[in-house]
């Protein structure tokens, strides 16, 4: 076999171990919040402990991804809402594209700091 096809195997690995960690952090960040374990993550997607670290160096990193995704997302639904000629039509249509997308994936990255709320309150110690 040669280089390039391996390298080719292992490029399409690693985006597909990427996508699973993606999708595995959105589930165990809605289960757990923003105290989910990579650990947790990891073993979600399938994929072993180092291939998160290979692929983001931080817990911060990886739900930072995630924002970016769900920006991205929202803004490319807003545009073409935007684009429609019918408003209603084009604001169904954003609201229709964007109710999937959990809320709390995009404030996760801010809310890493123990004790500490996204909207800068305290949380209440004692749980």
């Amino acid at each position: 076999m040669s280089a390039p096809g391996n390298r080719g195997r292992r490029q399409a690995e690693a985006e597909r171990n990427d996508r699973a960690l993606l999708q595995a952090a959105r589930e165990v960040l809605a289960a757990d919040g923003a105290h989910a374990s990579v650990a947790s993550i990891a073993a979600r997607a399938g994929v072993g402990i180092g291939s998160l670290y290979r692929r983001y160096r931080t817990k911060e990193e990886l739900f930072q991804r995630l924002s970016a995704l769900s920006l991205e997302h929202w803004n490319e639904a807003a545009e073409r809402g935007l684009a429609d000629d019918d408003p209603w039509r084009g604001l169904k249509g954003f609201i229709t594209a964007v109710r999937g997308v959990r809320p709390g994936i995009a404030v996760a990255g801010r809310r890493h700091h123990r004790g500490h709320r996204a909207d800068g309150g305290e949380q209440r110690q004692g749980r």
